[in-house]
């Protein structure tokens, strides 16, 4: 590609080393019949913008998909191509990603998913170490599966931007760990300060779950990824941390807020989201449903008091 096309010229940097191969290696392909109705339907909305459509997140790890609530990454060209509306074109160039909820029916049973779109360049950067915030750089330093390439080259693409995740992941947690460090400590504790730095309703044993059911591949990474000298010491890493949960609380409120607006029946996914992971019920009043962005402030701050969010 050209110079800020969003390309892969980056690639061969990473190509042809240990935790590249790894990553690679581990990079799966997934045909399964629910998740292709969802990417049927995305083919038909994104068209030619369209240039990566990622699965993540629990139901990967499971493959059950009654009763849950599929994730997907849509990584699109540019935005100028995969969004005709103005409107849309600024809420992701501000903050992304955009969310969006999806219907689907497979054999007389209904199913549910959220997509969040990104651009190529967009991702490289939010995966890369000068990404302050870790929204994008914890989530794609986990397994993922492809469902759809639009050119072989973007399996390259999807490579590199994990081996990135990874390394970005390890320099900005392990200055924190100090001279105990263990590869499962690393991990472990990582997810929770990455869990720490937005708005989540997650059980406390969530970060252990997730290294225990892809343990030999976060091992793994820690044996091929070359050991780098720290460039924080530990004190400035723990005030960077601070920073970035802070900030991250933040962003989570505004991208909550903004998936209330894009998401079909957004406000009621944010209830069904939280009393999926906390057992709380909340009440999703019409008035919610019409303007999330005036009457979902005092819901929020009564859930952070009552640290059900937090």
């Amino acid at each position: 590609g050209t110079p800020g096309d969003g390309r892969t010229d980056h690639i061969s940097v990473t190509m042809n080393n240990p935790l590249y191969d790894h990553i690679a290696e581990n990079l799966s392909s997934l045909e399964d019949a629910v998740p292709k109705v969802f990417v049927d339907q995305l083919k038909q909305k994104y068209g030619r913008s369209l240039y990566a459509i990622v699965f993540y997140g629990s139901c990967l790890r499971s493959r059950d998909y009654a009763d849950a609530m599929l994730d997907f990454y849509v990584i699109v060209n540019d935005y100028k191509t995969a969004y005709k509306n103005f409107l849309e074109r600024v809420a992701i160039r501000c903050l992304p990603p955009n969310v969006y909820c999806l219907n689907a029916e497979y054999r007389d049973k209904q199913y549910i998913a959220k997509y969040a779109v990104i651009s190529q360049h967009a991702l490289q950067k939010a995966v890369s170490e000068r990404a302050l915030h870790s929204y994008f750089w914890a989530r794609f330093c986990q397994p993922i599966a492809h469902v759809y390439l639009a050119e072989p080259q973007a399996k390259d693409f999807l490579v590199a931007i994990q081996t990135n995740a990874v390394t970005t992941f390890i320099s900005k947690v392990a200055p924190l760990m100090g001279s105990s460090i263990t590869p499962q400590g690393l991990w472990v504790q990582g997810f929770e300060y990455t869990y720490a730095a937005e708005l989540r309703a997650e059980r406390k044993t969530r970060a252990q779950t997730i290294f225990e059911d892809n343990r030999e591949f976060y091992l793994r990474i820690i044996d091929v990824c070359p050991a780098q000298p720290a460039k924080q010491s530990a004190q400035v890493a723990r005030g960077v941390w601070q920073f970035r949960i802070v900030l991250g609380k933040l962003l989570s409120i505004l991208r909550l807020l903004k998936a209330a607006t894009t998401f079909n029946n957004g406000a009621d996914y944010i209830a069904w989201k939280i009393h999926r992971h906390t057992g709380e019920q909340l009440a999703v009043t019409p008035r919610l449903r019409k303007y999330p962005w005036l009457f979902a402030w005092p819901i929020l701050f009564k859930l952070i008091v009552k640290r059900t969010i937090k």
